[in-house]
């Protein structure tokens, strides 16, 4: 388990999140934040859990919701802008993008996001600019002016450096709540944000980072790449989101009557119920929720798996590739291709360009001991996301009687 030198009781773990669900106080006092709060599309966050399908297959202490989500991110900027000394007439901006940051979430959250990328070609940022722009093209005079600069923000285009480095990038506000929440609700260490924004200070106009802090990054680092690796890039969480995948394909996948518009409006629970009503889909929902989760091809048949991507290297979301694959999985495992499931996994790696280490006398090109500025060390902790960086087939398999364990339909249908 990591060692967190600094305190890492239960009751200021939990104290953090107490503390941004008070800070909706706050934001329901002030006339600008209130409309935004009480708009429609960021209510329908409160109904659409952050962790998506990872509570239902692991054991979770708390399952927050998106709306817990834009509360912490909204009072940590609300602490960086104090921090940063932001002029008065700019301070709203970074706590109106981060209010605004994930108001494109569809229901089951990233769980989705395969199926939004196969069937519409859209990540969750690009329906929240849609979204936004629709919200500032209703507003008038100086509030239109604010949401354009929170766009802005969100988008990486802002003019204002010093805050773009805290919504961008590896180590961003957006994380700092993103890792907290995570690791907590997974019975996990983490470095309290705030700590972390406690650390920043600006002198003539310039944002520093203490460099007796630099230590808080490389433990919330640690954190960060133990959660992805061990917990959430998992064939179980993966196998779960493919199955997620494949039911939602069943359901909203022809966009009849415009059910991806429908789709994308909905909560979690609505999504379920329409889930539920579809035979084929509701049989894969209900594997779900029983844990009962489909196996990877590669813990059954490696060489197998291999020889099969070897031949379709170069196609990413080439439907017609992918049914190619999945029939020729389900011939060889007597299986009805409804239930052999191709499916992307969409990996965050991370790599530190400098590695810090408290004996080195230079650090970031500055002398041992003199604070560094934050976007220097910002910048040096870097994360690629790369479309379909992990590819896996998903199928039901019985390892011992190479048998399904239970009926899955026509095994002998034509594949």
């Amino acid at each position: 388990m990591l060692h967190i030198e600094k305190s890492m009781s239960l009751d200021n773990k939990t104290s953090y999140f107490n503390s941004t669900r008070s800070f909706e106080d706050y934001l329901i006092d002030d006339k600008i934040y209130r409309s935004i709060l009480m708009h429609p599309a960021i209510q329908r966050l409160k109904g659409i859990s952050f962790l998506s399908t990872i509570p239902i297959v692991m054991n979770c202490r708390e399952d927050f919701s998106r709306y817990d989500h834009l509360l912490g991110v909204s009072y940590l900027a609300h602490l960086s802008s104090q921090k940063l000394s932001l002029p008065d007439e700019y301070r709203k901006v970074p706590i109106l993008a981060a209010m605004l940051h994930d108001i494109g979430h569809t229901p089951l959250s990233h769980a989705a996001e395969t199926f939004l990328l196969e069937n519409r070609h859209r990540y969750h940022e690009g329906l929240t600019t849609e979204y936004l722009r629709k919200i500032y093209l209703s507003m008038e005079g100086g509030s239109r002016q604010l949401l354009i600069q929170a766009h802005d923000l969100i988008n990486g285009i802002s003019n204002n450096p010093i805050m773009q480095s805290l919504f961008s990038g590896a180590i961003c506000l957006d994380t700092l709540d993103g890792i907290a929440r995570s690791s907590y609700s997974l019975f996990l260490d983490f470095v309290e944000p705030t700590d972390i924004i406690e650390a920043i200070y600006c002198e003539k106009g310039e944002a520093y980072f203490r460099f007796e802090s630099l230590f808080l990054l490389d433990q919330f680092w640690i954190c960060m790449t133990n959660l992805y690796s061990k917990f959430i890039y998992t064939n179980k969480v993966l196998s779960a989101e493919a199955m997620l995948t494949r039911a939602l394909e069943l359901t909203f996948g022809n966009n009849a009557n415009g059910c991806l518009n429908l789709f994308a409006q909905l909560q979690d629970n609505e999504a379920w119920k329409m889930l539920l009503e579809d035979k084929s889909s509701a049989f894969l929902i209900q594997m779900i929720k029983g844990k009962k989760l489909f196996k990877s091809l590669s813990s059954i048949d490696r060489g197998f798996r291999n020889r099969i991507f070897s031949q379709y290297s170069s196609f990413r979301f080439d439907l017609t590739k992918r049914k190619e694959i999945e029939n020729l999985v389900a011939k060889e495992y007597l299986v009805s291709s409804v239930y052999v499931i191709l499916h992307y996994s969409f990996i965050l790696m991370f790599r530190k360009k400098h590695p810090f280490d408290c004996n080195q006398l230079d650090l970031f090109d500055y002398s041992y001991g003199k604070d560094p500025p934050l976007i220097d060390v910002l910048a040096s902790y870097t994360r690629a996301r790369k479309s379909g960086a992990r590819m896996e087939i998903f199928l039901p398999y019985h390892e011992s009687s190479r048998q399904l364990e239970i009926d899955f339909g026509d095994k002998n249908a034509k594949a």
